[in-house]
């Protein structure tokens, strides 16, 4: 999949599905690991009825054997989520993103680097919708947790307060707009 060699992907995917339901049964895990391989690879080749099919799958197996309160679980909620945003279905992104935000606080805490995720695809969602102040809260959000995960200083900071700026740039806030692209700028100067 990482190679954008989708068709032997869903190859062995298949395969693996095939083995895993014959052996295993309908409902075990292994076959839900494999129904969200495959809507990944489905979400990569834009196919994006055929993704939320079998991440949908996933996900029913998922909380049938762990409960909603699960990683897995969340991860399910979130690959649904991404699908949906990259459909342009936000308001379907926020839905789904909006639970497995639920469920990793409770699960993880409001500062864990599992929740940023979540936060980001909120953010993303938000800002595709013209819900700039939203969007911003989230993308602050994941701010605030990177710099407690990764130090103030960290590289992998940069994004972040590209993220913000552009959302003020969105709301015609240049002056703040500017300020993050500048704290971006100077991230990956000292990176480097």
């Amino acid at each position: 999949t990482r190679q954008d060699k989708y068709e032997r992907a869903k190859t062995y995917l298949d395969k693996a599905l095939s083995t895993g339901l014959s052996t295993l049964g309908p409902n075990h895990l292994v076959v839900a690991t494999t129904y969200l391989a495959l809507g990944v690879v489905y979400a990569a080749e834009d196919k994006f009825h055929e993704s939320l099919e079998v991440h949908n799958k996933a996900l029913k197996i998922r909380l049938l054997k762990l409960g909603k309160y699960n990683a897995h679980v969340a991860t399910s909620y979130g690959n649904i989520g991404n699908v949906y945003f990259r459909k342009k279905d936000y308001d379907r992104a926020i839905e789904t993103h909006l639970i497995a935000k639920q469920i990793r606080e409770k699960v993880f805490g409001k500062n864990s680097a599992e929740v940023v995720g979540s936060y980001r695809g909120l953010g993303n969602a938000y800002r595709e919708k013209k819900s700039y102040k939203k969007s911003l809260d989230f993308f602050e959000k994941v701010l605030r947790n990177r710099i407690i995960q990764l130090g103030p200083g960290h590289r992998d900071l940069a994004r972040e307060y590209e993220n913000i700026g552009e959302v003020y740039s969105l709301m015609g806030n240049k002056l703040k707009a500017e300020e993050y692209k500048i704290k971006a700028e100077e991230i990956e100067k000292q990176s480097k």
